[in-house]
């Protein structure tokens, strides 16, 4: 089997098949580039509020809550915006993307190791 062919039996592709639109290829890939960039954008907008009223001393404690508040904002309004397009365009829930319960602690050790390798 030729490394671009798509599997039909993988199972992200069965939890897919009861949505009611599903984008091509090239509009799936666009689409996710503008889930970014729009999750981003509204997420930096949201820490531009939150820095405005934070009045914290240190430049330390300042610097690592801007930090945290940048890394967990710009990617929960993607997640978000991911969220509404799945379940009011495709119309299919959530889990259809992957998100199974079905060997969660494995899964979660895996990404937890690859992250892990990728940061190290």
């Amino acid at each position: 089997m030729n490394w671009l062919s798509i599997d039909s039996n993988n199972p992200l592709f069965q939890l897919a098949s009861p949505a009611k639109w599903k984008p091509h290829i090239i509009v799936a890939s666009i689409l996710s580039f503008l889930f970014i960039i729009f999750g981003q954008g509204i997420g930096f907008f949201i820490v531009t509020l939150i820095e405005r009223f934070l009045s914290i001393e240190s430049t330390i404690w300042k610097k690592t809550i801007t930090d945290f508040l940048e890394i967990s904002l710009y990617f929960l309004p993607s997640i978000f915006i991911v969220l509404l397009w799945v379940k009011y365009v495709e119309k299919r829930p959530f889990q259809s993307i992957g998100f199974t319960l079905e060997n969660i602690l494995k899964k979660i050790n895996y990404g937890f190791s690859f992250g892990i390798l990728m940061i190290s």
